[in-house]
C-alpha cells in the first residue's frame, strides 16, 4: 500500500488501524520513500469502536498475498466494511474478489500500480464510490447477515437430512481439529 503512494494524488492518505510486528517496517518504508507525512497509524482499539473507525474511511484496501502456503479464505474485514457502507478495494488472493463483489474494485497482488489505479478510480468518482459502498452494505445485508447464514445452515442440514444415503459411499467422517493420538 505504501509502495501504491507514489503513484497516487497527494492527498490520498493510508490509515493503518492497529499494531503489530510490520509497523516498524512500515514506518521505514514510509520515510524512505518520503511519503510519511501520509501515512498514519492507529492504535488498536476496542471492537465495539472499530465500525466508527471504518466509517471515517473512504474506501478499506485488503492488499493479501497469496503464499505458497496461504491464501485469503475470506476476507470477514471486507463484510464489515461494507456492512459499514464503505467500498473495498482488495486484492485477487483467495476468496477476496467473490466477496468484494460489486462493493468495491479487485487490484492485482502485489502490484502497487493497480492498487493504486483502483485507489484513484475511487478518489476521482465520489458518486461510484458511495454508489460501491450501498452496494457492498446490500451484499453485507443479503449474503453474511446472522439471519442469513443461519438460514443458509438451516437449509444444508435439511438437505442432507433428506438426501438418500448410499449404500456405496461410506459417510464423511470430519476431520479432527487437531491429531489424532494413537494409544496402545
Amino acid at each position: 500500500m505504501i509502495d501504491a503512494l507514489e503513484h497516487c494524488s497527494p492527498e490520498v492518505r493510508l490509515v493503518f488501524a492497529g499494531s503489530g510486528a510490520f509497523q516498524p517496517e512500515l514506518e521505514r518504508r514510509a520515510r524512505e520513500r518520503g511519503c510519511s507525512e501520509r501515512v498514519h497509524f492507529l492504535p488498536s482499539r476496542p471492537r465495539e469502536e472499530l465500525a466508527e473507525v471504518m466509517s471515517a474511511l473512504d474506501a478499506l484496501v485488503l492488499p493479501s498475498w497469496t503464499t505458497a502456503r496461504w491464501k485469503e479464505q475470506f476476507g470477514r474485514v471486507i463484510v464489515e466494511a461494507h456492512a459499514c457502507s464503505i467500498p473495498v478495494i482488495g486484492s485477487t488472493s483467495g476468496a477476496i474478489p467473490d466477496v468484494v463483489g460489486r462493493g468495491g474494485l479487485v487490484f492485482s497482488e502485489r502490484d502497487p500500480r493497480d492498487l493504486a489505479g483502483a485507489i484513484e478510480a475511487l478518489r476521482r468518482d465520489p458518486v461510484e464510490r458511495a454508489a460501491m459502498g450501498r452496494v457492498g452494505r446490500r451484499q453485507a445485508q443479503e449474503m453474511y447477515s446472522w439471519q442469513q447464514v443461519a438460514s443458509r445452515m438451516s437449509d444444508l442440514y435439511r438437505q442432507l437430512m433428506h438426501r438418500p444415503s448410499s449404500p456405496a459411499a461410506p459417510p464423511a467422517v470430519p476431520s479432527p481439529s487437531r491429531p489424532v493420538q494413537a494409544r496402545g
